[in-house]
């Protein structure tokens, strides 16, 4: 079944954290954007194509955005709208590569240490902040610790007595060797255990929705736990997607 490409402005990236965060609060967009949103398209005449088959098309709603947000930018050529992406064009992001400590959006008592877009280390904390005199437990492992220390990285574990297990990873993403370790140690231990490595996907990208991809692979989870349910699932080869 096919399915509309519709935009997600809340969908969460590494940096900046949301598309939103790209947008200053009076840009024309947001109003093109609130003043599409409030209209009922099909009531205005709008034909809205909803295919069963084929490639997922974009939505009325966010064509007319584009095309209307174009309309403003004085760009009056759908030609000029849709231009595909050509040798020599350039997409120039400066980022402010400074040292700070910023906390969580969901929960102010978390904190993460950044350096620019790139998060060094975390304050997660306990649940209960009476229930440590710290208040505050760092993720980054310390010098003193053991990295082969398989509380570090799954890497170093030995999966006794652990459930079936899923591995998802893309081709691309620097801990592609550790899923494929930690595949290939679970299969030691005799482990059900599936290994799907994604063609050229980035770390976490399960979680931009706009990537078909990333609705394949939670339909495969999904499929996994079904299977798995019954402790029943055989140990499987890495495929490649």
């Amino acid at each position: 079944m096919s399915y509309e490409i519709r935009a997600d402005y809340r969908e969460q990236y590494m940096f900046p954290p949301c598309p939103e965060d790209w947008v200053p609060e009076d840009h024309p967009a947001r109003f093109i954007r609130d003043f599409v949103d409030s209209m009922d398209l099909e009531r205005l005449g709008f034909e809205v194509e909803r295919p069963e088959r084929g490639r997922p098309s974009y939505a009325a709603d966010l064509l007319l955005k584009v095309w209307l947000f174009g309309y403003w930018k004085k760009i009056r050529s759908t030609r000029a709208l849709e231009r595909e992406w050509r040798p020599g064009d350039v997409v120039l992001v400066r980022l402010p590569m400074s040292l700070r400590v910023e906390p969580m959006p969901d929960n102010p008592r978390r904190a993460a240490l950044l350096y620019g877009p790139l998060v060094l280390a975390g304050d997660l904390g306990p649940d209960d902040a009476e229930a440590s005199e710290i208040g505050l437990v760092p993720v980054m492992v310390n010098a003193g610790a053991d990295p082969s220390d398989p509380l570090a990285s799954p890497v170093y574990a030995s999966f006794r007595d652990f459930p079936p297990l899923l591995f998802q990873v893309g081709d691309t993403e620097l801990l592609l060797d550790h899923a494929t370790r930690a595949y290939a140690r679970a299969r030691a231990a005799a482990l059900p255990t599936q290994l799907s490595v994604w063609r050229g996907m980035p770390h976490v990208f399960q979680a931009f929705a706009s990537l078909p991809e990333a609705a394949q692979a939670v339909a495969e989870i999904a499929a996994f736990v079904e299977r798995v349910a019954g402790w029943g699932l055989p140990v499987l080869s890495p495929r490649r997607r």
